[in-house]
């Protein structure tokens, strides 16, 4: 079993320009053999965007993700484990935007998409926990911006 909770704040070097928010993950998995595991999957984020050129907006978007994974590890490395990962889900994003001139927008996108992508596990505490940081290919933008990723995952195992 693999949890992560993870917190973002971005406030960027414009002055009139925020994002705030969090990300969450729960995933389950089984391990065919010491190399092979699938599982599920379920994730997703809320944010909220504040910004204004010439006039506010606001943007509050929620996202939720329910699918399945494979990841094939190389077992060689003491220190960490390469591996690759592939993944489907179906994705259902809600959200409302608001502007001074068009008022209030409502946002509903329903999708099913994928990734894949590689990278490493560090093992820590004697292999009762781990840390994956991963590089994933979305075949779906998020919110319009780049299909590429870096992510990383704190692992409880038991």
């Amino acid at each position: 079993m693999e949890i992560t909770l993870s917190d973002f704040e971005n406030i960027s070097t414009h002055f009139e320009y925020g994002i705030k928010g969090w990300i969450f993950s729960a995933r389950y998995g089984y391990c065919l053999n010491k190399n092979f595991c699938v599982g599920a999957d379920f994730s997703g984020y809320y944010y909220n965007l504040y910004y204004s050129d010439y006039s506010w907006q606001i943007l509050h978007t929620e996202n939720y993700n329910f699918g399945a994974f494979a990841r094939y590890s190389v077992d060689k490395f003491k220190k960490f484990k390469p591996f690759v990962e592939s993944g489907a889900y179906y994705f259902i994003e809600r959200g409302w935007t608001e502007t001074p001139r068009f008022g209030k927008t409502n946002l509903d996108k329903k999708a099913v998409s994928g990734y894949i992508g590689f990278g490493a596990r560090f093992p820590l505490f004697k292999d009762r926990f781990s840390l994956d940081v991963m590089y994933k290919y979305h075949d779906i933008g998020l919110e319009e911006r780049s299909h590429h990723s870096v992510t990383y995952r704190f692992n409880f195992h038991f």
